[in-house]
């Protein structure tokens, strides 16, 4: 199994989680065409995609998948808002293909929001959190093999004079908080860590990168997240 970049940032998000055979997408920020050269135009072994909220850096192509027949899930309220998506009841399981998923509301400003948790036999359990203010939720008993986990901002280095301050604190995830969910979460059984949605204003990946591996230790594998990029899962 593997993780596959393909976009991350406020300039769209996406990611394909899975085998040749069998593949979800977290987010489809992208153009459709971005994401399905990513796919290798290959949409059939697709099983979902993932889709935490409805901001176009999220959802671009969600649309568009689902008119080709891609079975597109979100929350509750997100499905309000977009016709297209099947409606995830909060910390309900469900399954696509192999894969078994829970998802999770987190807060994002104003706009409805959702992580998922995700297990399948060949890759184990992986944590899937962006745009978020902070986690209400612990998953320590779970034990975590792969976390993706947003990590927007530096404290130290926002303006408060940005006209999207506001919106950065109250929905996206700051480097203390980033740490702290990884050390609520963290066991042995923690192989991958990837850091993703930094911002190209407010972020700092180099210190990011030290700060989270002082965590974790040399055990675990620490990414920041940007297209290209490809990790065993």
């Amino acid at each position: 199994m593997m993780l596959t970049v393909l976009g991350s940032g406020s300039s769209g998000n996406c990611y394909i989680v899975g085998s040749s055979n069998e593949r979800v997408l977290l987010d489809c920020g992208l153009t459709q065409r971005e994401i399905l050269r990513g796919l290798n135009f290959n949409v059939a072994v697709v099983d979902a995609i993932l889709l935490t909220h409805e901001h176009k850096d999220h959802a671009l192509s969600a649309r568009a998948f689902h008119k080709m027949g891609v079975p597109v899930y979100s929350g509750t309220e997100t499905s309000h808002k977009c016709e297209y998506v099947r409606p995830v009841s909060a910390l309900k399981p469900f399954s696509a293909g192999k894969f078994n998923i829970i998802g999770f509301p987190l807060p994002h400003d104003e706009t409805p929001n959702m992580g998922f948790l995700m297990r399948h036999p060949d890759m184990g359990t992986l944590l899937y959190m962006t745009d978020f203010a902070y986690c209400p939720y612990n998953f320590k008993k779970v034990g975590i093999n792969h976390l993706m986990v947003e990590c927007n901002y530096c404290e130290s280095d926002l303006d408060i004079d940005d006209d999207a301050y506001k919106h950065r604190v109250q929905g996206h995830a700051a480097l203390n908080t980033t740490k702290g969910v990884i050390r609520a979460n963290m066991t042995d059984a923690l192989k991958t860590v990837t850091i993703i949605h930094v911002s190209s204003n407010y972020g700092n990946p180099d210190r990011m990168l030290t700060e989270v591996k002082s965590i974790v230790g040399d055990g675990v594998e620490v990414n920041i997240a940007v297209p290209g990029l490809t990790i065993q899962l």
